[in-house]
């Protein structure tokens, strides 16, 4: 596996919010989801590729079209759209068994913070279950061949940067009709003594 679980990252951004500092309030404030249901309004400013159009031998790519914005990081990912029952690579055989989902997305990490955004702050929400973001190499090589490539440098955001992709998450299929993609914010402290709360920040995927 190359990537660490969601939790082991969200550890390392909240000592990296201590240790640096921030540059804007320390101060958590209201904090929820902003939706959009049309995916300009929340698009960064810079270029967004067009999305794919995926492979043979999974589901067809289904449009999403939900923003979450963290308004005190100032975190922004705009969830473009979602591929269910992807193949499971034969070099993941003990995950067999469950379902590969994939998710494109296009994000954009904050600039008061020095925390920057990872992609597994994201996970895929199952029956309560959350299933954190995957990656293996075998796994990205299939994602490519299919059409849909991953996000590059492995979904880590330094501050204020933007970048877009696809995302793989493994869940179990058992009665599963609804999936709900899930950012998680860690609880902080700043250097200069004030606290950021620990926030999810949930969005449906389409079946």
């Amino acid at each position: 596996m190359r990537r660490t679980t969601a939790s082991a990252v969200a550890s390392l951004a909240v000592v990296a919010l201590a240790a640096t500092g921030c540059q804007g309030a320390g101060t958590d404030g209201a904090s929820g989801v902003a939706r959009s249901a049309a995916p300009t309004s929340a698009a960064p400013s810079s270029a967004t590729p067009a999305p794919s159009t995926g492979g043979t031998g999974a589901g067809k790519p289904v449009a999403v079209h939900e923003t979450i914005t963290d308004p005190v990081m100032g975190d922004k990912v705009l969830v473009r759209q979602v591929v269910r029952d992807f193949p499971v690579p034969a070099s993941m055989s003990a995950v067999a068994d469950r379902e590969i989902v994939l998710v494109q997305v296009r994000a954009t990490a904050g600039s008061k913070y020095y925390a920057g955004w990872q992609a597994t702050s994201l996970s895929v929400v199952a029956n309560g279950e959350e299933n954190p973001e995957t990656s293996t190499d075998a796994l990205i090589a299939a994602m490519k061949r299919a059409g849909y490539p991953p996000m590059a440098d492995d979904g880590d955001l330094d501050t204020g940067k933007s970048g877009g992709g696809w995302l793989a998450f493994v869940v179990d299929p058992e009665d599963v009709p609804r999936l709900t993609l899930r950012m998680k914010r860690p609880a902080a402290t700043t250097s200069d003594g004030g606290s950021i709360s620990a926030h999810d920040f949930d969005v449906p995927l389409a079946r």
